[in-house]
């Protein structure tokens, strides 16, 4: 490795650890002999003559005008950088921006977090996942080691699209929602029945999001589902969709029952997901916790009441129209290849 001439066009603390390096390479470790070899590359614009030490060659660079030109210029290139959205799912160009990210800041000196946080959301597509959770939840955020947990949390939450498989996990039970097509209410609808059961997914957990009645072939990247538009949620296994039907009773709170049902042009199961937190312009993100209601205005609730089918227990899931709480809220989850 051949040593470079300093000549401002790079951060001088950078270029000394190069420096450093070859002359270790060297046998050159005496201080002194690397002082005087550090005074011959640094291009003589840069008047290192008097100086005695390594801190003060660096202290006489960054106190030169050609200094501050450098920083400016890589304050310039932080400000025009952008990340590239479709390299999100690569590990590695990951890695790559964020360090080249952190590189600069340190190059161009800027130490405040504001600034940082600033230009660090000016590189992010405000189209994209992460600049909408990162902007969701800047009141968390304080310090770059936050920000950067914060994105990588983003990474993980992907679009809902029309089409995509789901599960949906019972945020107090920790339980997802299920159907057996072969199970059935005795009484009621005497359709299949809809329960929460086991805290991993299985195959009867898995549903299909779609935003016309009838099961989509495959998911639409160019469809996203809104808050505030209405879909139905059709069972993998079954090819039928959930049906909150206050005309039948829940076995054990007397709630409007939930099954299944392939019937038709039914608009009672249509649900729209709410969120208080997100906006009706806003898409639905794989680990949102949303509310699921029909349109009649029933929404979606499970709880620890349970009930006996065929010598089997089942965790009830029931439809109702009073308060919102707790045990209406659910987790959905993006399952990318069916299990």
């Amino acid at each position: 490795m051949e040593p470079e001439i300093y000549n401002g066009t790079g951060h001088p603390e950078v270029w000394l650890n190069k420096l450093k390096s070859i002359c270790y390479q060297n046998n050159i470790t005496i201080d002194e002999n690397i002082l005087k070899f550090c005074k011959t590359l640094i291009h003589p614009s840069i008047n290192v003559s008097e100086a005695n030490s390594i801190n003060e060659i660096i202290n006489i660079i960054k106190s030169d005008i050609s200094f501050e030109s450098y920083k400016n210029s890589v304050k310039r290139k932080l400000k025009r950088l952008k990340f590239d959205n479709d390299k999100f799912k690569n590990e590695e160009e990951i890695l790559k921006n964020l360090n080249n990210f952190q590189q600069l800041c340190y190059e161009a000196e800027i130490n405040e977090f504001e600034e940082q946080k600033r230009l660090f959301m000016n590189a992010l597509s405000t189209c994209s996942i992460q600049h909408r959770f990162i902007y969701d939840n800047l009141n968390n955020i304080n310090s770059m080691k936050e920000l950067l947990k914060y994105f990588d949390q983003s990474l993980l939450k992907e679009k809902i699209n029309n089409g995509s498989c789901i599960a949906l996990k019972h945020v107090a039970t920790g339980k997802y929602l299920s159907c057996c097509g072969d199970i059935k209410y005795q009484k009621g609808s005497k359709c299949p029945i809809v329960f929460v059961e086991q805290t991993f997914l299985v195959l009867n957990s898995i549903w299909v999001i779609s935003t016309a009645d009838k099961l989509p072939d495959k998911p639409s990247e160019s469809e996203p589902v809104f808050y505030g538009n209405t879909f139905y949620l059709f069972h993998k296994t079954t090819g039928k969709k959930v049906d909150i039907d206050q005309s039948y009773k829940s076995p054990v709170t007397q709630n409007a029952e939930v099954s299944i049902t392939s019937f038709k042009n039914e608009t009672r199961c249509q649900l729209m997901a709410t969120n208080s937190a997100k906006n009706n312009n806003d898409c639905i993100l794989s680990k949102d916790i949303i509310t699921l209601k029909n349109s009649g205005n029933y929404i979606l609730r499970s709880h620890e009441f349970t009930f006996t089918n065929d010598n089997k227990t089942y965790q009830e899931v029931v439809g109702h129209n009073e308060r919102i709480g707790g045990n209406d809220e659910w987790c959905i989850e993006l399952v990318e290849d069916g299990i």
